[in-house]
């Protein structure tokens, strides 16, 4: 969606409101399985003498898969960017990625937005904070109890366990 600031750059205080729906083909990865409510994003542009400042708030539902246990579970997503925007604007080390550059007199708030969920979102999707995942020799999902595996003995001890069971 293109955002057209001509009338907000020339004003100060001006604000211009906004609502765009986000692609879901676009800020998809491979935790997310499906949307459960379609990706969207609202807010506004409002110039303070001279600085414009996006502030919005993306709201999404997904059926995510957990990283740990493989289990799918449902993740809501709410970020909240507060994002500079500058009409002359020339990259410099001292600004770094903090300021997004308009294209004339307006800006392609979409593939802005899409780019922060993306960049923001979560490196880890767990089902909890206190997962413990699939036991690495049988494959049970750990969360629903203990597996019956016996863990195998380090051979540099072997000679310790015989002694605890006896043999020779």
């Amino acid at each position: 969606m293109w955002l057209d600031l001509s009338k907000v750059i020339e004003i100060p205080g001006a604000k211009a409101s906004f609502r765009t729906d986000l692609s879901e083909e676009v800020i998809i990865n491979p935790a997310i399985s499906s949307f459960v409510s379609a990706p969207f994003a609202e807010g506004t542009v409002t110039n303070s003498a001279g600085v414009m400042t996006l502030r919005a708030k993306i709201s999404a539902s997904a059926s995510c898969i957990c990283d740990r246990c493989g289990e799918t579970f449902r993740k809501d997503f709410e970020l909240a960017p507060e994002l500079i925007l500058a009409a002359d604007f020339e990259e410099s080390e001292e600004t770094g990625n903090d300021v997004y550059a308009l294209s004339g007199d307006g800006i392609e708030i979409t593939e802005l937005l899409e780019d922060y969920f993306i960049l923001e979102g979560d490196m880890k999707y767990l089902c909890s904070e206190d997962c413990k995942g699939l036991c690495p020799d049988c494959g049970k999902n750990l969360n629903l109890g203990p597996c019956a595996c016996t863990k195998p003995l380090d051979p540099r001890l072997a000679v310790l366990g015989s002694l605890l069971t006896g043999e020779e």
